[in-house]
């Protein structure tokens, strides 16, 4: 921390060189920027409808004040430089703004969508979130407690060809389940995926399970289903020799 001693002094040699010192004092506390990266909302730019209003933002690490208006695409930085005379010398001070709009210069433009996403938080806020988090892990720790979990080969399942397969949980009631999941693992067993795997072929969810009974039958069923055109709908998953793979259940003892 940079410090100037002005106590019990009658008079201040106000040269250059303590200005510069003085600015120097101010770019160290500019470092503190740094908490919460090089691009974010410090303050303000609160979207209403097609406009934000004005605030502070730090851009690639500079501070500065932001002017609000009208959404665009990008928001720019404005370096305005003015050059005052005094006697026979000069001096040059520059002003960094940002403000919607796009600069000739790349390096001068930051997307809009980046700033809007990038705000932060202050420490009150984050306490907040962090006592809420931690109550959420207590909470779900006490409802852990006393579990168990159940594992179960799904066996042979030509997934190519048959698109539903029925798997017998023993011993347990449907009210005691907490979660039921399953895996499923390709021909080759390279390949190992959740049957709700998001197809990458762009044709959604691949399958899904689920427990159920049907009465009179008091066997809790896991219902695994494929569906069809997606992603196990193929012959890299239809063997009949190859477990399919797992059905895991989360139970209350």
């Amino acid at each position: 921390m940079k410090t100037i001693q002005l106590d019990n002094k009658r008079d201040f040699p106000l040269t250059t060189t303590a200005l510069k010192y003085i600015q120097e004092a101010y770019g160290d506390f500019e470092q503190l920027t740094k908490l919460g990266g090089d691009n974010y909302i410090l303050s303000g730019g609160v979207v209403t409808g097609t406009a934000a209003s004005s605030g502070w933002v730090v851009i690639a690490g500079r501070l500065m004040p932001f002017l609000g208006g009208t959404i665009q695409s990008n928001v720019r930085v404005v370096a305005t430089s003015t050059v005052i005379t005094v006697g026979r010398g000069t001096r040059e001070h520059t002003v960094y703004t940002a403000e919607f709009g796009t600069s000739a210069n790349p390096a001068e433009n930051i997307g809009w969508d980046v700033l809007n996403s990038s705000r932060l938080s202050t420490l009150l806020t984050l306490k907040s979130l962090a006592s809420e988090l931690s109550s959420a892990v207590s909470l779900l720790n006490q409802n852990l407690a006393g579990t168990k979990r159940l594992v179960i080969e799904i066996g042979s399942w030509d997934m190519d060809s048959l698109a539903t397969k029925d798997i017998d949980i023993p011993t347990i009631t449907a009210e005691k389940v907490i979660s039921i999941s399953a895996v499923i693992i390709d021909d080759s067993r390279y390949g190992v995926y959740n049957i709700d795997f998001n197809d990458p072929t762009g044709n959604g969810v691949a399958g899904q399970v689920h427990a159920t009974r049907t009465n009179p039958d008091p066997i809790l069923k896991a219902k695994l289903k494929r569906f069809e055109n997606c992603f196990f709908d193929s012959v890299f998953f239809g063997s009949t020799s190859v477990n399919r793979g797992f059905v895991y259940v989360i139970y209350i003892d």
